[in-house]
């Protein structure tokens, strides 16, 4: 996954660069870190649902700390 596409608030579609993307074990939940060039955004979603991806907050420290530690251990900037 190297670009997604979103709706964004007023119906239109947007295109993002994916800058990283991580599946926790634990919790098997994703994680997906997502630029549009100017500001980087994090969001969880679920990895098993192929057909479609449903970004939500990531509404913890706890969840944005490990998505932090996860990016620097695996490369993402």
């Amino acid at each position: 996954m190297e670009k997604i596409k979103l709706i964004n608030s007023s119906g239109i579609e947007e295109e993002f660069k994916v800058v990283f993307a991580y599946e926790d074990p634990d919790t098997e939940k994703g994680y997906l870190v997502y630029t549009d060039g100017e500001k980087k955004y994090a969001a969880r979603y679920n990895p098993n649902d192929e057909n479609d991806l449903n970004l939500e907050d990531i509404d913890s420290k706890e969840e944005l700390d490990k998505l932090k530690k996860m990016m620097k251990k695996y490369g993402g900037k």
